[in-house]
């Protein structure tokens, strides 16, 4: 009972799949190598072109605290309210608000970008021009227009650009003012040492430009990140990124500069207001005290007063009562006037919060939060929209309404604070006429005593309430810190050199590996007889081994190398022509292929000798009578053969020819030659002369005296002229090359035995180990009738030896990768 063997399967083939063949593979990479180099050098120089002009960009970094407190608060001194919430992320949006990035603008030289030109890119000079600029832009038309400035030695240069499609361009002499309808300026060579360096300081090619405002902020905030790194400790990064590094971090640091100053200011510019208005108010107070005091000195002095009774006394501890009260009021009234003279005159009204913390102001602290909620809003939307935005017009009519309301209420507690001055003064007379019932001397210094009295205590509790608004003012204590200034750059972030190689390197690498899968999924050549076996059932005879280019020159190895692979081979294939017929008598056989260069020529030639080396009498015939190949294998003249017999010109006997083999003593037969008949010249009708009789009777007649008549037939995927042989023959044989013929070529084999009824077609495998098909998974499998080689190997086996020969060192380690 017959059991299928399993096959053997390569290490990749059980990762990969069966029909994985490493051998094609390890050969196709060989085969594209060349091709896979040149790619991934080529990726590879395309990177270093890339990042040779590719200007670079840097980024700066900065770290900044966001954090205020009060630290007033341990003097146990009273918070006044400020409406104005610490939030981080609107301190971000102040960082990147136009009021912090036009102070850049202003601090920073960015109105004028100087540039070097270059081949293929100008650099920015930042702070390193070898030229300063004065300018007086009149018309906002020449912002960002290039203009180049070409040096041509240190006394002059030419200055050439483009104003609405007119071009200009003038020699000037530095220092020298040049003057049109859009601007003014003047060129100041600085640096003559830059331009020594620069083509011997005689020559260079500039240009620079102006930038408004808008536009640099606008630039500013394209490349500007502020983001939070720690939310728990308020600690955001400020990043910029540019092509200049020096200029990256100017701009960060000046960023957080910028927003701390700005920030302190804000914070303590309310209490600031403040104590400005109490400065106000003690001067005058303090004015109105001193002449009081002077006037009751000058009364003591020129009345010789010197108290009063305890009736007095009694009258003034009454006075002082209403006093307490009339010198809140008078604050209050004050405070109020003030306070509606600011809210009526200025547009801010956020700094006014602590004010409300001096007298009863706070009853109108709704609307001022409202309206300073309402500001706030704006200043945010004010930072991504323009003025004439619809959010920004509403919210305007809302803080215009709002501020009416609040100016109303302002008004109407005003009118309450004059009802209760009035109900003062009332209680105040009452005290007056008592006064008036006193001698006049001791009326008239209870009065001044009483207004001293009033004035001091106005005075005293104006000093309180500034020093409260100095500790607060000292108490705010800026947390808003930078933790880590910028430093310039000296890395670039883009483009990132040794990932773009690697990224370079890689795109070649896989775009050589698909190369090489391409090639090896686009292999349709067959390799090995699994791949003929998978799709015909035609008989396989044989296969034969790749000859050496010394041997295929040769042509008839079995006799020059009667122990090679190859004669092995030969013998194998001899033996399984019994398995297909073995009646007695002569045979003949043919030997064809799907197209030329398959080795049709070469199986007959060596089939013929082996056959000879046994005894038999052999003959070939070329029968491809448009491509004639014997008569260069056996070194003869073509001028007659098998053509000029099918025409009755010449007769078979005249056109045999004998070939002497060499190393007949090795042989044990007595036939020591080969006899064959060449092609003849081309004639124009083969195809009609091989379907005539006279081939019927070139073959009838050979058969007489010879025991194998084999014919080298055309390819019979060119043309038809074998068919009619092929149906006559003992033995068609239908060669195939390894690695050469396609699979397609198994169609044509399957359409001569179903169509044409071909039924002992067998196959032969030729040229098996050269390329892909090396890879010997086909060998030593069980062919139909029992082929089979390999019992030793070189000088050892004894058997058979094959020509040494130099291996390449891909050819070396293959052994190892398959």
């Amino acid at each position: 009972m017959n059991t299928r063997r399993k096959t053997v399967l390569h290490p990749l083939q059980r990762l990969l799949g069966k029909e994985f063949n490493p051998k094609l593979f390890f050969t196709t990479i060989k085969k594209n190598l060349l091709w896979a180099i040149l790619i991934t050098v080529l990726a590879y120089g395309i990177t270093k072109v890339y990042l040779r002009y590719t200007i670079p960009e840097y980024e700066a970094r900065a770290r900044v605290m966001i954090k205020a407190e009060n630290k007033a608060q341990v003097l146990d001194i009273k918070q006044f309210s400020n409406f104005r919430k610490d939030n981080i992320q609107a301190e971000i949006e102040m960082m990147k608000s136009n009021l912090i990035l036009s102070e850049i603008v202003e601090t920073l030289p960015l109105s004028i970008s100087y540039f070097k030109m270059g081949k293929f890119a100008s650099t920015e000079l930042y702070k390193s021009s070898p030229f300063k600029l004065e300018v007086l832009v009149k018309k906002p038309v020449i912002y960002g227009i290039p203009f180049e400035v070409v040096i041509i030695d240190h006394e002059k240069y030419i200055i050439s650009y483009k104003v609405n499609e007119q071009e200009y361009n003038k020699t000037v002499a530095f220092k020298q003012d040049y003057e049109t309808d859009n601007f003014e300026l003047s060129l100041e060579l600085t640096n003559a040492a830059f331009l020594q360096s620069q083509n011997n300081g005689l020559e260079g090619k500039y240009f620079f430009m102006l930038n408004d405002v808008n536009s640099i902020s606008r630039t500013l905030l394209q490349n500007l990140q502020v983001y939070v790194v720690n939310a728990e400790a308020s600690i955001v990064q400020i990043t910029y990124t540019d092509r200049q590094a020096i200029k990256a971090a100017d701009i960060v640091n000046t960023l957080a500069e910028k927003y701390l100053a700005r920030d302190g200011e804000s914070r303590t510019k309310s209490t600031s207001l403040i104590m400005s208005f109490i400065d106000e108010q003690l001067s005058s107070v303090g004015d109105e005290l001193r002449k009081t005091e002077e006037a009751i000195r000058n009364f003591k002095v020129e009345n010789k007063f010197i108290d009063i009774n305890n009736k007095e006394s009694d009258i003034l501890i009454g006075f002082r009562n209403l006093e307490q009260e009339q010198i809140e009021l008078e604050l209050e009234e004050s405070t109020i006037d003030w306070f509606l003279d600011f809210v009526e005159t200025e547009n801010d009204v956020t700094n006014i919060a602590p004010l409300l913390s001096l007298a009863s102001t706070y009853v109108f602290s709704t609307l001022v939060k409202k309206l300073v909620d309402l500001q706030d809003r704006k200043e945010e939307i004010m930072m991504h929209v323009t003025v004439n935005s619809p959010s920004v017009k509403l919210l305007d009519n809302q803080m215009k309404n709002v501020r009416i309301a609040l100016i109303s209420s302002i008004e109407n507690y005003q009118k309450s604070l004059v009802a209760k001055r009035i109900d003062l003064e009332e209680q105040m007379q009452r005290y007056d006429d008592d006064f008036k019932s006193l001698p006049e001397k001791e009326a008239q210094y209870l009065h001044l005593k009483r207004l001293s009295s009033i004035q001091e205590k106005f005075y005293l509790l104006l000093l309180d309430k500034r020093s409260e608004f100095a500790i607060t003012k000292a108490g705010f204590v800026p947390g808003n810190i930078i933790l880590e200034h910028a430093l310039v750059p000296t890395v670039p972030i883009y483009p990132k050199r040794s990932l773009i190689q690697i990224i370079g390197l890689s795109i070649g690498l896989l775009i050589s590996l698909v190369l090489i899968l391409t090639k090896y999924m686009m292999h349709h050549n067959i390799l090995s007889l699994s791949d003929f076996e998978r799709y015909s059932d035609a008989a396989v005879l044989g296969i034969v081994p790749s000859a050496s280019k010394r041997q295929e020159d040769i042509n008839l190895v079995v006799t020059t190398n009667p122990k090679s692979l190859i004669s092995e081979a030969f013998r194998s294939i001899r033996m399984n022509l019994q398995f297909i017929s073995n009646e007695p008598g002569p045979k003949t056989i043919i030997v064809t292929s799907t197209i030329s260069a398959e080795g049709k020529t070469f199986i007959a030639l060596n089939l013929g000798a082996s056959l000879t080396m046994m005894g038999k009498k052999v003959i070939i015939l070329d029968f491809d009578m448009r491509k004639p190949k014997i008569q260069r294998a056996f070194n003869t003249m073509n001028t007659r053969g098998v053509s000029t017999i099918l025409i009755g010109e010449d007769k078979i006997d005249d056109n045999i020819q004998s070939y002497e083999m060499e190393n007949a003593d090795l042989f044990s037969s007595k036939v020591r030659q080969l006899d064959f008949i060449t092609a003849g010249p081309i004639p124009p009708n083969p195809s009609e002369l091989i379907i005539s009789g006279k081939t019927d009777e070139l073959i009838d007649h050979l058969k007489t005296k010879y025991d194998y008549i084999i014919i080298d037939s055309p390819p019979v995927g060119l043309v038809a002229d074998a068919m009619y042989l092929l149906k006559k023959v003992d033995y068609p044989i239908y060669v195939l090359r390894a690695d050469y013929s396609s699979r397609d070529f198994i169609n044509n084999i399957n359409w001569l035995m179903s169509e044409n009824k071909i039924s002992k077609l067998s196959i032969i495998l030729n040229d098996v180990g050269k390329g892909g098909s090396g890879y010997g998974y086909g060998y030593g499998q069980g062919y139909a009738y029992g082929y089979g080689y390999g019992y030793g190997q070189g000088d050892n086996g004894g058997y058979y030896q094959e020509e040494k020969k130099k291996k390449s060192f891909l050819q070396k380690i293959l052994p190892f990768l398959s």
